[in-house]
């Protein structure tokens, strides 16, 4: 057992490394953060929630919660203890509003992507 966790914490720094280089700084989000939040829906993986907690968004996708740090421009990043960080990159329309997100939820899959929710019928 000590040994697996060896690894895995080994393959997280490593993770941790990779991310920390790719960054671009120093950058800001696009929006105020209050922008980000809101419910956003995929047909298959259900409804993602962004709110904001302690002056940080917050994400909420099923029963796992991602406490989201800014990386760079509209990227977030979360970091799990075991898991390589996950980026969360929001996306906006035409008109410069945030329309939609990705985050890797597995990682033998593309990124998944979930669609704003407009505010009437959010869940």
């Amino acid at each position: 057992m000590k040994e697996k966790y060896a690894q895995a914490k080994e393959a997280t720094a490593k993770a941790r490394e990779q991310i920390a280089s790719d960054r671009k700084t120093p950058t800001q989000p696009s929006h105020p953060l209050e922008d980000y939040t809101g419910n956003f829906e995929h047909p298959a993986y259900g409804i993602l929630s962004v709110k904001i907690n302690d002056n940080r968004l917050i994400a909420t996708h099923n029963s796992n919660i991602y406490k989201l740090e800014h990386y760079h421009y509209d990227i977030f990043v979360e970091y799990e203890l075991f898991d390589e960080p996950k980026l969360m990159s929001f996306l906006t329309d035409t008109k410069g509003n945030i329309s939609s997100l990705t985050v890797p939820l597995e990682p033998t899959v593309k990124e998944i992507l979930f669609t704003r929710i407009p505010e009437s019928s959010s869940v």
